[in-house]
């Protein structure tokens, strides 16, 4: 008995690995609702070939044979691809009826099946509370009615109607909103928490039909909205005009500051100029003896001018290392030059209402502005220590 056994074993695994089954060539096709569709079949064939729906096989709905090719109305098999061997079945436009499994014959054999699927619409409905969600049945019953709120983490959602045999059946807790009025399923007086996705699915056929999109928004009455007070955009437009007059009044005081400088200084030396105009005319009987003297002064103001705008920057005091300064005493030099003039003013008996002692009374506190900063300057080096040098 065992051994029949086994050799009954031996002989069934054989069969299986070397009998082959004849597998019918089977695709699908997806379009949109109310689009064409191209049923394609790659089985060739040179004989008649028949389309029908395999739920209703005796039902032709396109023939073709080396006279002709003939269809009913919303299906066409082009005669030319038949006379290629190409053997396509065409619909103009695709309805919940036509989606199914189509089966093209071959001299009365199958030759392939295609299915035709249609994809799921989507619709987004935007609601307020109180209103009624109105929801499309495009195809015959039994359908389901499947809800999956906003923020659920459930993937399926939970199913809350059924139509079956033309009549609904809700959760209780929809029974009392929930209406079947063919086509339609409405769902009355939606609040806040209906919101979500509402899916129309066959059950037959295990398709999802309709996805809505259900939002439900508050509209304020114009009652309960708050008025925008008038008095704000007054408020920020009067403190940003306040900002720019401050501003271009801060502007204009620097530049009036700026200008009330310099006409000071264009004064200055337009009286300096008048009066030597002046002195040379008054001293014309006298200019022959005193134009050595005028000359020496002259080079006198010209060399401390010179003196003031060369040893008056920081830069110039900073850059000099320690060695120049023990090389040049530019302080000797300095309060020298400025002993020099003082001494030239008192002994000719120049006052301060003189053209000479006028200049001399702006450019001496310089002079000695700079005297003072070259003499804290000069004092430094007696407290460096000398790096001691390696033999």
């Amino acid at each position: 008995m065992q051994s029949c056994s086994f050799h009954h074993r031996v002989l069934f695994f054989f069969t299986l690995t070397f009998t082959t089954v004849p597998t019918l060539d089977s695709t699908s096709v997806t379009v949109k609702l109310h689009q064409s569709a191209k049923l394609p079949c790659k089985s060739k064939c040179s004989g008649v070939i028949k389309w029908s729906m395999v739920h209703n096989s005796t039902h032709v709905l396109a023939r073709c044979d080396q006279m002709s090719c003939r269809s009913e109305k919303g299906y066409d098999t082009p005669y030319d691809e038949y006379l290629k061997g190409n053997q396509y079945l065409t619909i103009t436009a695709v309805d919940f009826s036509k989606r199914g499994l189509y089966m093209c014959n071959c001299d009365g054999e199958k030759a392939c099946d295609v299915r035709l699927v249609i994809d799921t619409l989507k619709s987004s409905v935007r609601l307020t509370p109180g209103e009624a969600l109105v929801m499309d049945l495009p195809v015959p019953d039994p359908v389901e009615v499947i809800y999956k709120p906003i923020d659920s983490s459930d993937l399926y959602g939970e199913q809350i109607c059924t139509v079956a045999h033309r009549s609904l059946h809700c959760k209780p807790e929809y029974t009392h909103r929930a209406s079947l009025s063919h086509p339609n399923i409405t769902l009355t007086d939606v609040n806040m928490s209906d919101g979500g996705s509402y899916t129309i699915r066959d059950r037959k056929n295990e398709e999802d039909i309709h996805i809505y999109i259900l939002i439900v928004t508050v509209v304020q009455s114009e009652s309960e909205r708050k008025p925008v007070s008038p008095v704000l955009p007054v408020v920020i437009t009067g403190v940003l005009l306040l900002v720019l007059v401050i501003m271009g009044a801060a502007f204009v005081m620097k530049y009036l500051h700026v200008k009330r400088l310099k006409q000071e200084k264009a004064d200055l030396e337009e009286t300096i100029r008048l009066n030597l105009s002046e002195i040379d005319v008054d001293n014309g009987r006298r200019r022959a003896n005193s134009d050595a003297t005028a000359a020496e002064w002259l080079r006198q103001m010209v060399a401390v001018e010179k003196l003031i705008q060369r040893y008056k920057p920081d830069s110039v005091r900073r850059s000099r290392s320690w060695t120049n300064l023990y090389d040049i005493p530019e302080l000797e030099m300095l309060k020298k030059k400025k002993a020099e003039l003082d001494m030239a003013v008192r002994s000719r008996g120049i006052s301060e209402q003189d053209t000479i002692g006028q200049w001399w009374s702006l450019k001496r506190p310089e002079l000695n502005t700079i005297i003072e900063r070259w003499r804290k300057f000069d004092a430094e080096p007696d407290v460096v220590i000398p790096a001691e040098r390696c033999p």
